[in-house]
């Protein structure tokens, strides 16, 4: 009887070696496929802020631009808003 179980014992580790070896596998697949998935959104995180901040440069740069032939207070406190006839006035509240 005793050697019966030594046969189903040993079959019974190779067994539970071969699943720990696939178990550990599979951690491998996970831990890469989320390294993988953290990198993806760091790009498209990178992408949205680089984006973003594009976009305020040029907010900011041709903003100046404008203010530097049009007075702050002007555009700001200005009744009419007629940028294609002259004279040109550009005043905001109207639109608002």
């Amino acid at each position: 009887m005793a050697t019966e179980q030594v046969p189903e014992v040993a079959v019974n580790y190779m067994q539970a070696v071969v699943r720990v070896q696939a178990s550990e596998r599979n951690r491998r697949r996970v831990r890469l496929e989320e390294r993988i998935m953290r990198v993806v959104l760091f790009v498209c995180a990178l992408i949205g802020v680089l984006t973003t901040g594009a976009i305020v440069v040029i907010l900011v740069r041709e903003s100046l631009g404008f203010f530097a032939s049009i007075p702050v207070g002007e555009f700001l406190a200005g009744t009419t808003w007629s940028p294609l006839l002259e004279p040109r006035r550009f005043g905001v509240l109207p639109l608002i």
